[in-house]
Order: structure tokens, then C-alpha cells, then sequence
């Protein structure tokens, strides 16, 4: 099932930022034979309740109603991207740079698609990453997955 994702990130994203949250991550997805719209939110400073994920549900479901971006039944799961948060914006390698995290890349960069290690960075679309003492360098636009190691 193709859904436009970035229209629904278009509707949920203002907001969230009105109600001064984020959103990491949207995703759509089949579990159990039922379809899911997974929407991960977190705050600026960090830490999100139950409660405040159901306040968020409630303000961002009709507008995605209204706007029928989604042409099929679903549920609407809103969550904290928890321990091992997704990084999926310039600004989330920014934000967790001295942190430990875990890249994979779409592929091979000098015969290597995983790494795991200090995120020291990015600098022109470039992420850092320290491993061992070095230095590996892996373009922005490479990067498949990447999340926080806890």
C-alpha cells in the first residue's frame, strides 16, 4: 500500500511544533492484517508521557481524516522514539552528536555498510563517526538507517 508520507508529515508536523513537540519519524505499515500509521514524537528537550501521546493523537487524527491522505481503514499509534531514537534529519545528528549510534548504509563505502560507534558530527551532508580511534566519514545521503545505542 503506497501512502504519501511526506503529505501526512505536511499535515502533522505543524501541529506538533504549535504544541511544541517534533516529529522524528512517520511510518505506514501492515501488523496483524491491519494497517498502521506510526508517528514518532518527541520534545526538543527531550521525554514524552503516555499522556501527552494520546493529546497528540487526539489533535493530529482528524486533520489526517480530513485530508484523506490514507484510503484504506487504519490505527494511528503515536509514541516516544525511545532509547534507541531514530536519527533521520541534519538536525538529530547535530542534536546527539558525543553520542554512541548505529548507521547502516543503502551501500558499501570502502567494502563497509554498518557501523557503530561515537557520533562525533556532520559538516556539509558529511556524518563523523569515531570507531576505535578512527575516523569514518559517510555521506548523509547514504545512510539507510541510523539510531542512538543505549
Amino acid at each position: 500500500m503506497d501512502v504519501d508520507l511526506e503529505k501526512a508529515r505536511g499535515v502533522i508536523e505543524p501541529i506538533l511544533e504549535t504544541l511544541g513537540y517534533e516529529l522524528v519519524e512517520t511510518r505506514f505499515l501492515s501488523e496483524n492484517r491491519q494497517w498502521v500509521l506510526k508517528v514518532l514524537v518527541d520534545r526538543p528537550e527531550g521525554g514524552i508521557t503516555i499522556g501527552e501521546c494520546e493529546q497528540i493523537s487526539r489533535e493530529i487524527g482528524l486533520p489526517l481524516e480530513i485530508e484523506e491522505i490514507i484510503p484504506v481503514p487504519y490505527s494511528l499509534e503515536v509514541s516516544s522514539p525511545g532509547l534507541d531514537r531514530p536519527l533521520v534529519k541534519e538536525a538529530d545528528f547535530v542534536r546527539f552528536a558525543g553520542k554512541t549510534v548505529q548507521i547502516q548504509t543503502d551501500e558499501p563505502i570502502d567494502g563497509r555498510r554498518n557501523y557503530k560507534g561515537n557520533l562525533v558530527g556532520i559538516e556539509g551532508g558529511i556524518l563523523k563517526v569515531l570507531i576505535d580511534g578512527a575516523e569514518y566519514r559517510i555521506p548523509q545521503e547514504r545512510v539507510k538507517k541510523a539510531h542512538l545505542v543505549y
